[in-house]
């Protein structure tokens, strides 16, 4: 029998990693004990995730591989993934299976990632089809977004996920453009800068 190939992880090397670390923390402070919540696929959102071992009776909900994997043993923590066929860019489950599931649950919070945003546009993802990644969005009664600064340097891309107006909450860092801020804070969003 020959050496099986080491597992391959998808968030080697992650970008703008000191930022995005500061983000997910930010973010994991508002989880608590006894929450129902969704995290969508991103390497913003699994740092986050690899913040939440020892909370208590806290139900997580997610289209990530890499997410599900690391909360997995966790005695606090109850797990539900998707389902759906598996995109090799970032090891989330996608189709109609994955956005079903989604339509068809409610959470407290939702916490997903953005490929770029817009203010004006909204976010917007790399996948041709990001209705999973909407569905994720709309299951919570309130909508988190995690994106460092050089998100909304960035032209949408592909397809609209979610408009401005629809978060609740926008975690970025210190690097993000004043006018940006603004816009965002015009449309009702809470801006957390980190």
């Amino acid at each position: 029998i020959g050496k099986l190939p080491e597992a391959r992880s998808s968030y080697e090397n992650i970008s703008n990693l000191d930022k995005k670390k500061k983000i997910a923390r930010a973010a994991a402070e508002t989880i608590k004990d006894g929450d129902y919540i969704s995290i969508g696929s991103g390497t913003t959102t699994y740092l986050m995730a690899t913040l939440l071992h020892g909370r208590q009776d806290l139900t997580v909900v997610t289209d990530s591989i890499p997410i599900a994997n690391e909360l997995l043993n966790d005695e606090g923590i109850t797990l539900y993934v998707c389902g759906g066929w598996i995109m090799k860019r970032n090891n989330a489950c996608r189709g109609l299976t994955a956005e079903r599931f989604f339509k068809d649950i409610k959470v407290d919070k939702t916490y997903n990632s953005a490929d770029a945003i817009n203010v004006n546009f909204g976010t917007s993802s790399t996948d041709f089809d990001p209705r999973t990644e909407r569905a994720i969005c709309h299951s919570g009664e309130k909508c988190y977004i995690l994106a460092d600064s050089t998100k909304f340097k960035m032209h949408p891309i592909i397809d609209n996920v979610l408009g401005i107006e629809e978060m609740d909450v926008v975690f970025t860092d210190s690097g993000i453009d004043d006018k940006y801020v603004k816009k965002m804070q015009e449309a009702g969003v809470n801006v957390v800068i980190e």
